[in-house]
C-alpha cells in the first residue's frame, strides 16, 4: 500500500525529521513543493503514521497500489502480446487508428485511464466497472493497449467512444472489416458519382 503525507493545517516541512524516522521519502514536485510518501504492507506502521499526521494537522492519503501506474506495465504488455511480423520486422498496431508502428515508436496506454480510478470523484463506480471486466489491477494486460503517441495524447484520460475504439481495435478482424467497409464505401461513392 502507498501512503502520502501532504500539507494540511500545518506544513510537512516542520515535521520532516519525524517523517524520515517513519521511513517516509520526499517527492519533489516543484521548486518549493512536494509531498512525503511511504510504501509499506506493515499495517501497524501505517496506523501509527496516520495517527501522527492527524495529531500534527497533516493530510494523510491512502493510495491503493492496484490503481497506480507501475514501473513494468510496458514490459508486461510486450511479454503478453506478440507483434505483427511484416517484412521481417516486428510491428504493433495502434488500437485507435489502426496504423502499424515499430516497438520503439509505440506507446502503451491504459485503456481505462488511471485518473478515472485514482483521482476521479466517481472512482468507486469506475473501480466497480473495472471489476465487471475482471480487471483487479489497473496495470492488468486486459487494460493495456498499443497506441501511437498522437492517439494516446488525444485520448488522454477520456473514456466513452475511446473505450469502444480501443476494445474493438485490439482484434485484427475489426481492422479487416473496417478496411473492407472503407473500400466498399469508396466504390459506392464513385459508382454514384459516375451514374448520376
Amino acid at each position: 500500500m502507498r501512503y502520502e503525507i501532504k500539507n494540511g493545517k500545518n506544513k510537512t516541512y516542520y515535521f520532516k525529521n519525524e517523517l524520515k524516522e517513519f521511513g517516509c521519502q520526499f517527492k519533489k514536485t516543484g521548486k518549493y513543493s512536494g509531498y512525503w510518501y511511504l510504501n509499506t504492507d506493515d499495517q501497524f506502521l501505517a496506523n501509527r503514521l496516520q495517527a501522527y499526521c492527524l495529531k500534527k494537522g497533516l493530510t494523510f492519503l491512502i493510495l491503493e497500489s492496484s490503481y497506480s501506474r507501475n514501473a513494468h506495465y510496458r514490459s508486461d504488455f510486450f511479454a503478453n502480446n506478440k507483434p505483427i511480423i511484416k517484412n521481417g520486422k516486428p510491428y504493433y498496431r495502434c488500437v485507435y487508428c489502426g496504423r502499424l508502428f515499430q516497438k520503439n515508436q509505440i506507446t502503451i496506454d491504459h485503456l481505462y485511464p488511471i485518473h478515472k480510478v485514482k483521482n476521479s470523484s466517481f472512482r468507486n463506480i469506475n473501480r466497480e466497472l473495472l471489476k465487471k471486466f475482471d480487471i483487479e489491477d489497473i496495470n492488468d494486460c486486459k487494460n493495456l493497449v498499443a497506441a501511437c503517441s498522437s492517439c494516446n495524447k488525444r485520448k488522454s484520460k477520456k473514456t466513452g467512444l475511446w473505450l469502444i475504439r480501443g476494445y474493438l481495435g485490439k482484434y485484427p478482424l475489426f481492422w479487416k472489416i473496417a478496411y473492407y467497409v472503407l473500400i466498399l464505401s469508396l466504390c459506392l461513392g464513385i459508382f454514384i458519382m459516375l451514374f448520376n
